[in-house]
């Protein structure tokens, strides 16, 4: 039987979790949150080790930054064993990532949408002062074809589907840049959207807010997981505010159930989290309502597809596995969300769920259920909608990368 290791060398302090293993350090904690025993894996080097208690004395339930570090490279090496099942790792990967100090690399430039940054191309000169603009910015002329002679201003192209920094043509109809499905089950003809939003180091709210309206649901309600700030442009959506904040998996629990409440009649429920761009340069409500349900009776709609999940070609798929890789923009049938709302498991994972943060692991949980119950996942590729990019502050060259992030988005791979 290992004993602990109290002091390995005189700059480490003690820890009850650290232990000599062939080759240096094991750290049995690591090993309890990813369920393996076996040292090659759990090896850490003394300045990891140093390190991770300076943090501040890790536990099960709240990890420092360096072990969450620790864990998601043991998630990566977990990913490449066959014994290991896809959702387990994407728990791992999960737990970790809330409990890394995330920040943005660079300035907020390197992650803010160009046309945050850049005029558009149909932007005009000044108009005089009688002329009302659309947003709360002076008045300029808009000299796209299709809105000559309407004044704009540079907030209101933030809602506009035809800003460009080029001369661009118009876009192939959606349904030819992503074939759909065979439509089943019943037409949908009314909506009800929800955003769950937190404070970030980096706000991305605005940028969720304004793509989500140019894709089609301007309206969308918000669900504010404690104090989140927001562009005055959007102070007249509807809003529920969380004070203090309840967690992400019980903000969109109850934010789902709010929705529901509210609007009983919807055919279809988005909801949608705070750091994600969809494609807007045409009205993605539209074709969807042109194109659900690809199953009969109707199951879950990703409008994201994670790097994990992509396919060659365009089109729509069903996941043969339970999904683990981002609830990012989910659209669920009520029917469907009824039965999600009051299965009991999904109801006692704030208090009984398998991962270690039980106010997330929302997309694991969201897997699971629906395959737990036999409802099919179906999701396209070219991705709808993209995930902003977070990074680590101890990767500081990685940002929302691999399966946290699309590798095909519709709006980067468009002809044109």
């Amino acid at each position: 039987m290992r004993t602990p290791v109290r002091l390995v060398t005189t700059s480490l302090p003690p820890c009850d979790d650290r232990e000599h293993a062939a080759g240096g350090l094991a750290c049995r904690l690591l090993g309890r949150l990813a369920g393996v025993s076996d040292d090659s894996l759990l090896r850490v080097a003394e300045d990891a080790c140093l390190a991770c208690a300076s943090s501040g004395a890790p536990t099960p339930m709240r990890l420092n930054p360096v072990l969450a570090s620790m864990l998601d490279r043991l998630a990566s090496k977990l990913d490449s064993q066959s014994d290991v099942g896809r959702a387990r790792v994407a728990e791992l990967r999960e737990l970790a990532r809330r409990h890394l100090a995330v920040e943005y690399a660079g300035d907020r430039d390197s992650a803010e949408p160009r046309r945050y940054r850049v005029a558009c191309h149909f932007l005009g000169p000044p108009l005089d002062a009688t002329a009302t603009p659309r947003g709360p910015s002076p008045a300029l002329a808009c000299l796209h074809p299709d809105h000559a002679g309407v004044p704009t201003s540079r907030d209101g192209c933030h809602g506009c589907r035809d800003w460009t920094d080029r001369p661009r043509g118009s876009p192939r109809p959606l349904a030819e840049l992503l074939p759909p499905p065979p439509r089943l089950g019943p037409a949908v003809r009314s909506w009800a959207a929800g955003v769950t939003a937190s404070s970030r180091p980096t706000p991305t709210l605005d940028w969720t807010l304004d793509s989500l309206g140019r894709a089609g649901w301007p309206g969308a309600h918000l669900f504010a997981d404690g104090d989140v700030r927001g562009s005055p442009r959007h102070e007249h959506l509807p809003r529920t505010v969380r004070r203090p904040a309840a967690g992400a998996w019980p903000n969109y629990y109850l934010g789902l159930g709010e929705l529901l409440a509210r609007s009983p009649e919807a055919d279809a429920f988005l909801m949608v989290q705070d750091d994600v761009l969809f494609y807007d340069r045409q009205d993605v409500r539209a074709y969807l309502e042109a194109i659900l349900w690809p199953a009969d009776p109707p199951g879950l709609v990703s409008l994201y597809c994670s790097a994990c999940y992509s396919r060659p070609g365009s089109g729509w798929h069903r996941l043969e596995e339970p999904w683990a890789w981002g609830a990012l923009a989910f659209v669920f049938p009520r029917p469907v969300l009824e039965a999600f709302l009051a299965d009991p498991d999904v109801r006692g994972h704030r208090w009984g769920g398998t991962l270690g943060d039980r106010k997330a692991g929302i997309d694991a949980l969201i897997g699971r259920w629906a395959a737990r119950r036999g409802i099919p996942i179906h999701y396209p590729c070219p991705s709808l909608a993209q995930h902003t990019g977070d990074i680590s502050v101890l990767w500081p060259s990685q940002r929302a990368v691999g399966n946290r992030r699309a590798d095909r988005f519709l709006a980067d791979v468009e002809p044109g």
